[in-house]
This record gives structure tokens, sequence and C-alpha cells, in this order.
């Protein structure tokens, strides 16, 4: 589907990320399809002072029971996102069970979509067994990156 958009900035000059407008004037951000299989992404533009990361929060049970509905919800449609990770949680500044997911360019279709090659690893960049290069993107990696947060 076609949709037109207004570019606004490139925040960072040295990454193919741009922030644009939407005709209603909804703030959006822009990735592109880069080779090896990395693919573009428009998501919600999230501003630092409605949401943080989840790593610079403090939780609440409310808030986690919530986060871990998403990738069930994902997995249902057929998808996975491929790499939850703390730093691709934002929570909102104002609402105890809101937040967002991002960061969705190694997500796909179930059964379709593939480990990047070169994935990092280590005690920084926890995966799953089996979250290999080249390997498929199974829903259980979704949940055992999630438990691991």
């Amino acid at each position: 589907r076609r949709q037109d958009f207004e570019y606004l900035s490139q925040p960072f000059q040295d990454r193919l990320l741009f922030f644009c407008t939407l005709p209603e004037k909804r703030d959006i951000c822009v990735k592109f399809e880069l080779p090896g299989g990395w693919s573009m992404v428009v998501m919600d533009r999230l501003l630092p002072e409605e949401y943080l990361e989840f790593y610079n929060s403090t939780p609440t049970a409310s808030l986690i029971g919530t986060i871990r509905t998403a990738p069930n919800q994902l997995h249902q449609e057929g998808y996975v996102h491929s790499n939850i990770r703390d730093t691709n949680i934002m929570v909102s500044r104002s609402n105890e069970v809101k937040f967002m997911l991002v960061d969705f360019d190694w997500a796909g279709k179930i059964g379709e979509v593939r480990c990047p090659m070169n994935v990092n690893r280590g005690p920084d960049l926890w995966r799953p067994r089996g979250a290999v290069d080249a390997a498929l993107v199974m829903a259980d990696h979704d949940m055992d990156m999630l438990d691991s947060i």
C-alpha cells in the first residue's frame, strides 16, 4: 500500500534513518532496505519526553505482564521480532502499562526470517540457543530473549 509522507530530517548523518510526517501530521521514523537482508521499517517517532528505555525505567508488575503479551500477539499473526532486548522496549513516562516495542529491522514471518549474519554474541548481547547466523528465527527465541531481560 502506498503511503505519502514528507521528510523532515535525517538525525544521524551516518545512518539511513529519517524523521517524516504523514499527511495527518503524525510523526514517523523511516529506515531503508540495505544490502544483506536488512529491511525498511516505518514506525512511530517516540519523543524522549514521552518514552524512556526499559533499562532506564522502574517497571511495575503490570508493565511486565503487558510487555509479555506483545510477542504472543506477533506470533499469533505469524511474525517474530528477532531482537527483543531491554534497549528495544520503550516505556511510557506517563502511563505505567504503556510501552512500544521498537527495532523491527530483523522481524519477519515465522518460518521465513533468518538471523542476520555476524550477529553479535557475548555478555552484553545474549542470544538464545539456536539463534545463530542464517538460522530460522523461532517464536521461542523471542520469548527466551524477553525472559533474559
